[in-house]
């Protein structure tokens, strides 16, 4: 019996075993949007997540104040959303395509009167890469196609500035 189980501590101990290499790339970028999903603008994370050498997918969450008033300041704190995958087409160029959502609260500061709006937005963008892939630059087409409980089409867009 002890030669069995010496046998077989053996047969672990001389096996060599492989893992197998992670070939699913991740980062984090930062970026500040002036329009699309945050309304005039909006400070975002995402996590890039590469499939492949061209595919991949980011998601990423917002914070946003707009100035509802210009004579007395109300803000509106906004929370947007963005799932999107993009396409490298080489080291500096890639296309990017997917979808933002947005929660609103317009009455933020009137305990009484808190309303949440919500509204979806469909993006269409290409991104430039500088150096190594550290600073990126993006412009997108991101019309409105939801808003408060209605479909509706409103073109909008995009501008965005970020590092990686």
């Amino acid at each position: 019996m002890s030669r069995i189980i010496s046998l077989i501590l053996s047969m672990f101990l001389c096996a060599n075993i492989f893992a197998q290499k992670d070939s699913v790339k991740r980062s984090n970028a930062v970026f500040i949007e002036l329009g699309g999903v945050g309304g005039f603008y909006s400070f975002n994370y995402q996590r890039n997540i590469n499939l492949n050498r061209h595919w991949g997918i980011n998601a990423g969450i917002g914070f946003s104040l707009w100035d509802a008033s210009i004579v007395d300041f109300k803000g509106m704190p906004g929370m947007p959303f963005q799932l999107r995958t993009f396409y490298k087409i080489n080291n500096k160029n890639s296309i990017n395509f997917g979808v933002g959502c947005a929660v609103m609260n317009w009455n933020f500061q009137s305990s009484s009167l808190y309303k949440y709006d919500k509204y979806a937005q469909a993006q269409f963008g290409y991104q430039y890469n500088f150096s190594r892939d550290k600073f990126f630059i993006g412009v997108s087409f991101t019309p409105f196609i939801y808003d408060s409980d209605q479909y509706e089409f409103f073109p909008f867009g995009a501008l965005r500035f970020g590092y990686n």
